[in-house]
């Protein structure tokens, strides 16, 4: 497979992502003040807007819509903030695992032990690594 054809493949797949990033991004953005929703979710954390927690998780929704908007605008720091984002994300979604175990926080139905979100962020970043490695 040639490289040009796997770049595509990676554009199409980061383009997707960063416009779903930007989607998930101005929903909770709108979400705080109206209170549309009263939780959110993302790595494995769960808050409502009156929570440090779900602080947290906004601020994780606005950083993930502007790397969104950085990829969408060509922006020339996109792939520096998007490697941040994913291991950013990774470590996070690693701590909250870990925390669940070590706190002995009881599982409730809406508590998951293993989800998708780590398979997604690992392919996300494996992409984007490879991505900084063929632009340098």
């Amino acid at each position: 497979m040639s490289l040009e054809i796997e770049n595509n493949r990676s554009n199409k797949f980061i383009y997707f992502f960063s416009v779903v990033f930007l989607v998930f991004s101005i929903v909770s953005v709108l979400a705080l003040p109206f209170s549309i929703t009263g939780n959110f979710y993302l790595y494995g954390l769960k808050g409502t807007k009156d929570t440090t927690s779900g602080m947290v998780v906004i601020a994780l929704f606005i950083l993930k819509g502007f790397v969104g908007y950085c990829f969408l605008t060509k922006k020339p720091y996109f792939l520096n903030l998007a490697l941040f984002d994913a291991i950013l994300g990774i470590m996070i979604y690693v701590g909250v695992f870990i925390l669940q175990f070590v706190i002995r926080i009881p599982f409730q139905p809406d508590h998951r032990i293993l989800g998708f979100d780590i398979i997604f962020l690992m392919i996300y970043l494996n992409i984007i690594w490879k991505q900084k490695l063929s632009r340098s």
